[in-house]
């Protein structure tokens, strides 16, 4: 490639973006202009590779952007004053420099101490803004009681996210979880258990997982909305609830595991950190508490027993 640098008119087809002109390829060209801090896109003709530095003096490149088939897009970190480009092949290439988008400063007040709520209340804390982030978990569905064969477990309470207003007078309900079916009757058939209940902070809700239900390789126990986990089939473990605003509360919620045939054939409960799910009963596995743990977990489903009990919701507030 030639050292000569050719200083070049630079055009503008558009309010955002630059044009330099490659009359040669393997020559190396300068336009003088600014460039803020941003991020760039660079094109040219599909076939050619452009090699574009972005400088802030006369020797100090800030960065280097070389396109792959036709276009590529890099950050601009420091304001530049100048560019200088190159091309592998072709006559009067087009390079066009176009600013995507300008860098914007982070300003995000700092956050307060976490607030767990677990009780139906009328929260009376402010916070310097006026609002608080939210995590609401609705409760967990209860297990599938046991009847002798095949039993689900309950699915986990939603999780759902938002910003409430922090104005003494929050409204807060704890939804309850769902109590376990059963045992078999006298006609060797489980019962349902029930389903969780929703868990309210103002105007935004979290429902109740639901109970689980029978099914032999089926799932168990619908997931409570939004993103709650699934309750475990007969052959199943419990999932996990869709993760969020984990700077708030981190973790998720679990559906609880189903179980088949006799007490060493339980599958484990899914394990969210916020509440776990039952898990099925097992002694060789481990699998001894079919009640669901922590928030918004699933009870798991029994074969000879009544089946686990979903734990309650939870509301957690991030004031800032």
């Amino acid at each position: 490639m030639a050292i000569d640098i050719f200083p070049v008119a630079i055009t503008s087809s558009g309010p955002n973006a630059k044009t330099i002109v490659a009359a040669t390829s393997d020559v190396l060209y300068q336009a003088i202009s600014p460039f803020s801090v941003g991020v760039y896109k660079v094109e040219c003709a599909a076939g050619v590779v452009s090699n574009v530095e972005f400088l802030s003096d006369a020797g100090t490149i800030q960065t280097l952007a070389t396109t792959v088939s036709g276009t590529v897009t890099v950050s601009v970190l420091t304001a530049c004053d100048r560019i200088r480009a190159y091309t592998n092949t072709g006559t009067d290439t087009n390079i066009t420099i176009t600013l995507v988008s300008s860098t914007v400063s982070d300003d995000m007040p700092t956050l307060g101490s976490l607030v767990t709520l677990t009780n139906t209340q009328t929260y009376t804390g402010t916070s310097t803004s006026g609002y608080a982030l939210a995590v609401v978990v609705g409760a967990g569905g209860g297990g599938q009681g046991g009847g002798g064969g095949w039993t689900a477990g309950g699915g986990s309470g939603g999780v759902a996210k938002g910003i409430v207003a922090l104005n003494g007078s929050l409204s807060i309900t704890i939804g309850s979880g769902g109590n376990g079916g059963s045992g078999a009757n006298s006609a060797n058939v489980g019962t349902l258990g029930n389903a969780g209940g929703a868990t309210t902070a103002g105007n935004i809700t979290a429902n109740g997982g639901g109970a689980g239900r029978l099914v032999y390789f089926g799932g168990g126990g619908n997931a409570g909305t939004p993103g709650g986990g699934y309750g475990g089939g007969a052959y199943g473990t419990g999932s996990a609830s869709t993760p969020v605003y984990q700077w708030v509360k981190s973790g998720t919620t679990g559906g609880g595991g189903g179980s088949y045939g006799g007490e060493n054939t339980g599958n484990p409960g899914g394990n969210g950190g916020i509440g776990r799910g039952g898990g099925g009963p097992s002694t060789s596995l481990g699998f001894n508490n079919i009640n669901a743990t922590g928030y918004g977990g699933g009870g798991a489903g029994s074969t000879n027993t009544t089946g686990g009990s979903g734990s309650g919701g939870v509301v957690y507030l991030m004031p800032y």
